[in-house]
Order: C-alpha cells, then structure tokens, then sequence
C-alpha cells in the first residue's frame, strides 16, 4: 500500500482512535471500584487468522483505498481495560476478529462468499486511560452460535486474555449457545456488551464493554 496516499478510510480510523470519554450514546463508563469480575476466558476458535491482513487498524468495517462500507449494520465499539483494582491499563494492544455480515470468516479458507469491504481483523492500544475503539458490523451468524466478537488483550507482565463478546439484544440465541451458557451469571454480564441504536437513522448500533484484566 502507497503510504503517501491517505485514504478517507484511514482518516476515519485515525479519528476513531481518539479516546472517548464519560457518556457516548447513553453508554456510561464508570469504574466499579474493588468489585471488578474478571472477564473469563474463552475458546480462540479455529477461526483466529492464519495470516493477518494487510490492513489491521481499528476499522474493520471497511478494506483497503476503497470508500465502500461492509454489509450489515454499523457497530461503534468502545470500553476501557481495567485491571481487578478497577486501575486503568495503558498500552494494552486489544485484537478484535469476527466474521461477516454473511457469516464467514475471512483468512482462513471460508467456505462461502466473502464481504471484500470486510477486513475481518484488526488492533487497536489502549490509551493511558485504558480506553479502545473500534469501528466495524454486527457478525452474521452461523449454526450452533450465538453472533459474538472475538477478542484478545496483551498487557505488559500480564497473562494473555482471550475471550469472546456478545449482545445483549441477542439473549434469546445466547442462552441457545453452549459457550455462553457454560459461564455463571456474573461471567455472562462480563462478556455482554451494552448496545443501543443511534437516533441520527445511520442505521448504527453503538456498543460498550469494559475488559477486566488479571
């Protein structure tokens, strides 16, 4: 990729990288003191990619020098890692890995029709006030899951949490899926992301979900 062409996609992801603070679209983000639940570890899958693509930014919900958007519904991502103190951490690298509108994952040999709009993968490092965000689409879904996000978070002198995330507008299929049935409550509500569609009509569901570290 020409890096002296800034596509209007990386301009987006650019601004998608400033932190954000207090509110955002009726999703508060407050620090919960000693009583942090740790976010429980999940399977990686088989689905985490065999190669990563070429573009791994924030944006997931577009791909490469094109203006043109994934299918699906816009999702705005947001949250802040926490360690059990509820202290910010910084410098986190938080991966984020989910498939397509269509269901289907990209970069690891997916067996049906790609979203070539989809990137499919991407990062993003917390910043000091342990806040990350990403731009991407609601996952398809596909047999035997609810519709849920991957991720994993690497800290500095910190083991490696792998996980998965899903939406709380979803409960009927979540409680169908064994994954997510397999946690205790308060397991569940550390893995469920408080979504909420905008009212500007740009068919844009806003999501948070704080990641608690050990």
């Amino acid at each position: 990729m020409d890096s002296k062409n800034v596509s209007r996609r990386k301009l987006l992801a650019l601004a998608a990288s400033v932190p954000v603070v207090g509110a955002v679209g009726g999703l508060s983000f407050a620090v919960k003191g000693s009583e942090f639940t740790p976010t429980p570890r999940q399977t990686e899958g088989p689905f985490y990619p065999r190669r990563k693509p070429e573009d791994i930014d924030n944006d997931l919900a577009s791909f490469g020098e094109t203006d043109s958007l994934a299918k699906g519904t816009l999702l705005e991502l947001k949250g802040r890692v926490f360690d059990q103190q509820g202290l910010p951490v910084s410098g986190a690298r938080v991966e984020l890995w989910h498939c397509d509108g269509h269901g289907q994952y990209h970069h690891v040999g997916a067996s049906g029709p790609l979203d070539k709009n989809f990137q499919g993968y991407g990062e993003i490092v917390a910043d000091a006030e342990g806040y990350y965000r990403f731009r991407t689409v609601k996952p398809g879904v596909y047999p035997g899951r609810a519709r849920h996000i991957h991720f994993k978070v690497v800290a500095p002198g910190r083991r490696v949490l792998t996980s998965q995330m899903y939406f709380d507008s979803d409960m009927g299929r979540n409680l169908r899926d064994g994954i997510y049935r397999s946690l205790s409550e308060a397991e569940r509500a550390a893995v469920t992301m408080q979504t909420r569609v905008k009212p500007d009509g740009t068919n844009t569901v806003d999501a948070k979900l704080d990641i608690i570290l050990t």
